[in-house]
């Protein structure tokens, strides 16, 4: 799925990199001369995704840390943060997943509301273990020091040539991306309607349930979710190169923080489930 954020609004006109000259990025065909229109002020810049990409993501760490103090503190409107969070960011994505010229606009929101959602999240995340362990502010710090290392050694490993995804790894990251998607809409709808899934719960588990496939299937998503972003720097960089337009700054900042957020999820899992063995 390359980025499967990103690859709506980076349309890649079938080819398996992704990306090339005369491609469509949205609705905005892309020039043959990338080189020159590259440099324009009205195009895609690397400099301004990161300025971009800095500003998403302090907005949701802001707004994070709100809802993490009111979840910790069993505040009165802290369910009602965290769930209107979880609401407004996956419909405003939704909205964002087919039109992304409304991406300076909304991808603030969304980060705004995904912030308040997972900060919530979070604490419930660290509160779930065995008699005699509960909340654990360590854990999160933790699950963020880890995040940003990831995502720094990613990015690093990238800006040196010393990683790249082919069009074979892209697919394979594609079908490993979709089947932990399948996994929980699956889960999710068969519990619905009163199925007994609870072996499929397991694997999200976090109080010690789900053993070492739990485990298992936690770093299967943080590779997944690493392979994503790099993914997503490559389908950035080409954007830069074809000339896109520069609203996609804003909408690939958009992704990257979605990327970011799924493999701080994930890894906030996996040391809850190690905490909890």
């Amino acid at each position: 799925m390359a980025n499967p954020v990103l690859t709506r609004g980076f349309e890649n006109g079938g080819t398996s990199r992704g990306i090339s000259a005369g491609n469509v990025y949205g609705n905005f065909t892309m020039p043959q001369n990338s080189r020159m229109v590259a440099e324009s002020s009205n195009t895609m810049t690397i400099q301004g995704t990161v300025n971009k990409s800095a500003i998403l993501l302090g907005l949701a760490m802001s707004t994070g840390v709100v809802s993490l103090y009111l979840a910790a503190n069993q505040h009165p409107l802290a369910g009602a943060t965290w769930v209107g969070g979880m609401i407004v960011s996956l419909v405003v994505g939704l909205i964002l997943c087919f039109a992304p010229k409304a991406s300076p606009f909304l991808a603030p929101v969304f980060a705004l509301a995904k912030g308040l959602a997972i900060g919530g999240f979070s604490v419930w995340i660290a509160s779930q273990g065995k008699a005699g362990k509960s909340f654990d502010l360590g854990l999160i710090s933790v699950a963020l020091l880890i995040t940003f290392g990831v995502f720094g050694g990613l990015l690093a490993a990238y800006s040196f040539r010393f990683i790249r995804v082919g069009p074979t790894a892209m697919k394979m990251v594609f079908a490993g991306t979709l089947g932990i998607a399948l996994i929980g809409l699956v889960t999710m709808g068969l519990s619905l309607f009163g199925v007994n899934v609870s072996w499929l719960w397991k694997l999200y588990a976090v109080d010690g349930t789900g053993g070492l496939i739990g485990i298992g299937f936690s770093i299967f998503c943080i590779v997944m979710a690493a392979f994503n972003l790099v993914i997503s720097f490559q389908v950035i960089e080409e954007g830069v190169q074809m000339g896109a337009p520069k609203y996609m700054e804003w909408y690939g900042a958009y992704g990257l923080l979605v990327e970011v957020i799924w493999l701080y999820v994930e890894i906030l899992r996996l040391l809850a489930k190690l905490r909890n063995r």
